[in-house]
């Protein structure tokens, strides 16, 4: 069950807290508007369905975090905007074998936001999985996130290395291009994502990409998301095509019970290889 936390923390410790939420957090300042989210950040309270209530303690001074690249395979949970149980979602997501997590929120409410990114980045640092925020760099950074994904119309990989720190994982959206994800790795992205696959509902109008483009980037040397559409049922052949993770949004945050939700595609991580080149 989700913990409900209070944060109160002083405005000279904004950039410690950025860079030291979590085992895996990121550093430095962002990109667009950070200011609002360093003074969301002097004030913050996050809120869970559990009845715990506590104040969360600065990091440490001088303390060094581990910050490892991408590493592994299998399930990419997206979480699915604004919810009241955010949390608890996560949460199970986590429980059911999610080995990243991305906060995705589109909307402008930008103290919201930086509340649930920084639970999210504490919750994702207690069970060792890597949190990746969508687009915002500023936010990524003001969370303590372990890095952030890129779209083509966000910051340049060079930017929010910049800021966030040469441990980050910095994620890349290649669509159907192959010349682009050549591109981004040449730019130093950790991870380089393709699709969408099948229909999407989260992008109806997204570029759609076959199976072939992941085998064809394996040559990149570069760990491969494949994302759009993808459930337990059509994602076994990205997964024998080269994906390293499955991202996926609706399967996961649109199901009844997410913890299973997120278990079939760890089971399907388990019984599916990929084949060799």
């Amino acid at each position: 069950m989700a913990e409900r936390l209070v944060v109160d923390e002083a405005a000279d410790h904004a950039h410690e807290l950025a860079v030291g939420l979590g085992l895996h957090g990121g550093g430095g300042g962002g990109v667009h508007g950070s200011g609002a989210y360093v003074e969301a950040a002097n004030s913050v309270i996050v809120s869970g369905r559990g009845r715990a209530r506590k104040r969360a303690p600065p990091p440490r001074r001088g303390a060094r975090l581990m910050r490892p690249r991408l590493s592994g395979r299998g399930l990419y949970a997206i979480t699915d905007g604004p919810r009241a149980d955010l949390l608890d979602a996560a949460a199970a997501a986590l429980d059911g074998g999610a080995a990243l997590l991305q906060y995705r929120d589109k909307t402008a409410d930008g103290p919201r936001r930086l509340q649930e990114a920084r639970a999210l980045a504490r919750l994702c640092a207690d069970r060792g999985v890597p949190l990746i925020v969508n687009d915002d760099v500023a936010l990524a950074a003001a969370a303590g996130a372990a890095g952030v994904h890129l779209g083509e119309e966000d910051a340049a990989i060079a930017e929010a290395r910049a800021r966030l720190g040469d441990g980050a994982i910095i994620g890349a959206s290649c669509y159907d291009s192959l010349a682009r994800a050549r591109q981004l790795a040449a730019a130093g992205a950790d991870y380089l994502a393709f699709g969408a696959f099948f229909p999407s509902g989260t992008k109806p109008g997204a570029r759609r990409a076959a199976p072939a483009l992941l085998r064809e980037a394996r040559a990149l040397g570069l760990p491969l998301v494949a994302i759009g559409g993808i459930t337990p049922d059509n994602g076994g052949p990205l997964i024998e095509a080269g994906a390293d993770y499955l991202a996926v949004i609706a399967a996961v945050f649109g199901a009844a019970d997410v913890r299973a939700a997120a278990r079939r595609f760890a089971d399907l991580f388990a019984r599916t290889q990929p084949h060799s080149p």
